[in-house]
């Protein structure tokens, strides 16, 4: 396994890149997002520091629109129910309080 240190730096996570930040990552598999851009991922803009990771659609119109777009086919859209792009796995952690996710999150910055 990798070491941690620049964890935060990492994203998106998961061995297919399903899972757009660490807050996602420690959300039950169900309720992890199902789709978000992948455009300018490297970027100094596109980084949550709160989620930790890539930034999600702002609203419902904006993720209704990408979702549309992934369906198409658009290959900067990350899509979950691609086939190989399932996020639907590893759900260590996720049953833990909002604050300790925060906590953890917090502690992961650190590294």
């Amino acid at each position: 396994a990798p070491r941690l240190n620049g964890v935060w730096s990492r994203f998106p996570y998961l061995h297919n890149g399903a899972v757009p930040n660490v807050a996602a990552l420690l959300t039950k598999p169900a309720e992890r997002p199902k789709v978000w851009s992948l455009h300018d991922a490297g970027e100094r803009g596109r980084f949550d520091e709160d989620l930790l990771g890539l930034t999600l659609p702002a609203n419902d119109i904006e993720r209704e629109a990408l979702f549309v777009e992934a369906k198409l086919g658009r290959r900067d859209a990350y899509f979950t129910e691609r086939e190989g792009h399932s996020n639907q796995g590893h759900d260590f952690y996720t049953g833990i309080a909002d604050e300790e996710k925060r906590a953890l999150i917090e502690y992961l910055k650190t590294l």
